[in-house]
């Protein structure tokens, strides 16, 4: 069934910045962020809209036979989810075909943003263990450098859900996260588990590398947005360094309390 949109542009605006919001604070480039708000816009009847976005804001500007309307929105939390991007993606292609309403529109937004649909809290802890393990292996490690690995993604997801919902600075999150990696890994090696820790080590700081976030930087700036390309090429760098303070961190508090690597 195909539907007839009709809304007035205060409704379009708020539309349209609601799913450029999920968009940009989910790790969209520039570029497609602004292709979404102009198609939302589009469908909505408003074929003369802009929409500028930053790696921190989004604005959008419509002319109507009232005169121009303008709306702006600061985006303070910035993660990567792939997942929203392309349930987002799907949700605009669909408004624009007239398959969805503007109701089913927003509560498709407001899904995404509670996070609803992605997954059960196990199967995220579970599939970070099990990346993390096969990183282990790739970089090669041996089987029981796996097993830590495992453990060591599944203790290392929980606690960074646990630190971003008190909001904690992101590069506090990374440190920490860098701190924790080394300690239990070692912990675990001592145990009797695990061979050689740089190739655990290694494995678990995968999943906190910003390796999409540095590919989406490089992508704007060859676009040409290059202040938002600045932007995330420096967040990606802060984060690799806060990773390295965690890890070059631990690593020398356990040197100087146990006297090596192992106790």
């Amino acid at each position: 069934m195909l539907y007839n949109i009709h809304m007035n542009p205060n409704e379009a605006v708020r539309l349209s910045l609601s799913a450029g919001e999920v968009m940009l604070s989910n790790g969209a480039e520039t570029y497609r962020v602004e292709e979404v708000m102009r198609r939302i816009m589009s469908s909505c009847g408003f074929m003369n809209s802009e929409a500028f976005v930053v790696s921190t804001g989004l604005f959008i500007c419509v002319n109507t036979d009232n005169g121009d309307i303008s709306s702006f929105k600061r985006i303070i939390k910035r993660t990567m989810n792939v997942d929203a991007l392309i349930k987002m993606n799907e949700i605009s292609r669909a408004f624009g075909e007239g398959r969805l309403t503007p109701d089913a529109v927003m509560s498709g937004i407001e899904e995404i943003r509670t996070g609803q649909g992605s997954g059960n809290g196990f199967t995220k802890l579970f599939s970070a263990a099990t990346a993390v393990g096969c990183f282990c292996y790739l970089f090669g490690g041996s089987l029981t450098d796996c097993l830590n690995a495992f453990f060591t993604g599944f203790i290392l997801q929980i606690l960074l859900i646990q630190l971003r919902k008190n909001r904690i600075s992101e590069v506090l999150v990374n440190i920490i996260g860098g701190i924790m990696i080394t300690f239990l890994v070692l912990t675990l090696m001592n145990l009797g588990v695990g061979l050689t820790y740089n190739y655990i080590i290694i494995g678990a700081l995968m999943i906190m590398v910003p390796g999409m976030a540095l590919t989406n930087a490089v992508r704007d700036i060859l676009g040409g947005d290059y202040l938002s390309g600045t932007v995330r090429l420096m967040d990606a760098l802060l984060v690799a360094i806060a990773l390295a303070t965690g890890v070059g961190t631990a690593l020398s508090l356990w040197y100087h309390i146990f006297g090596g690597v192992y106790i």
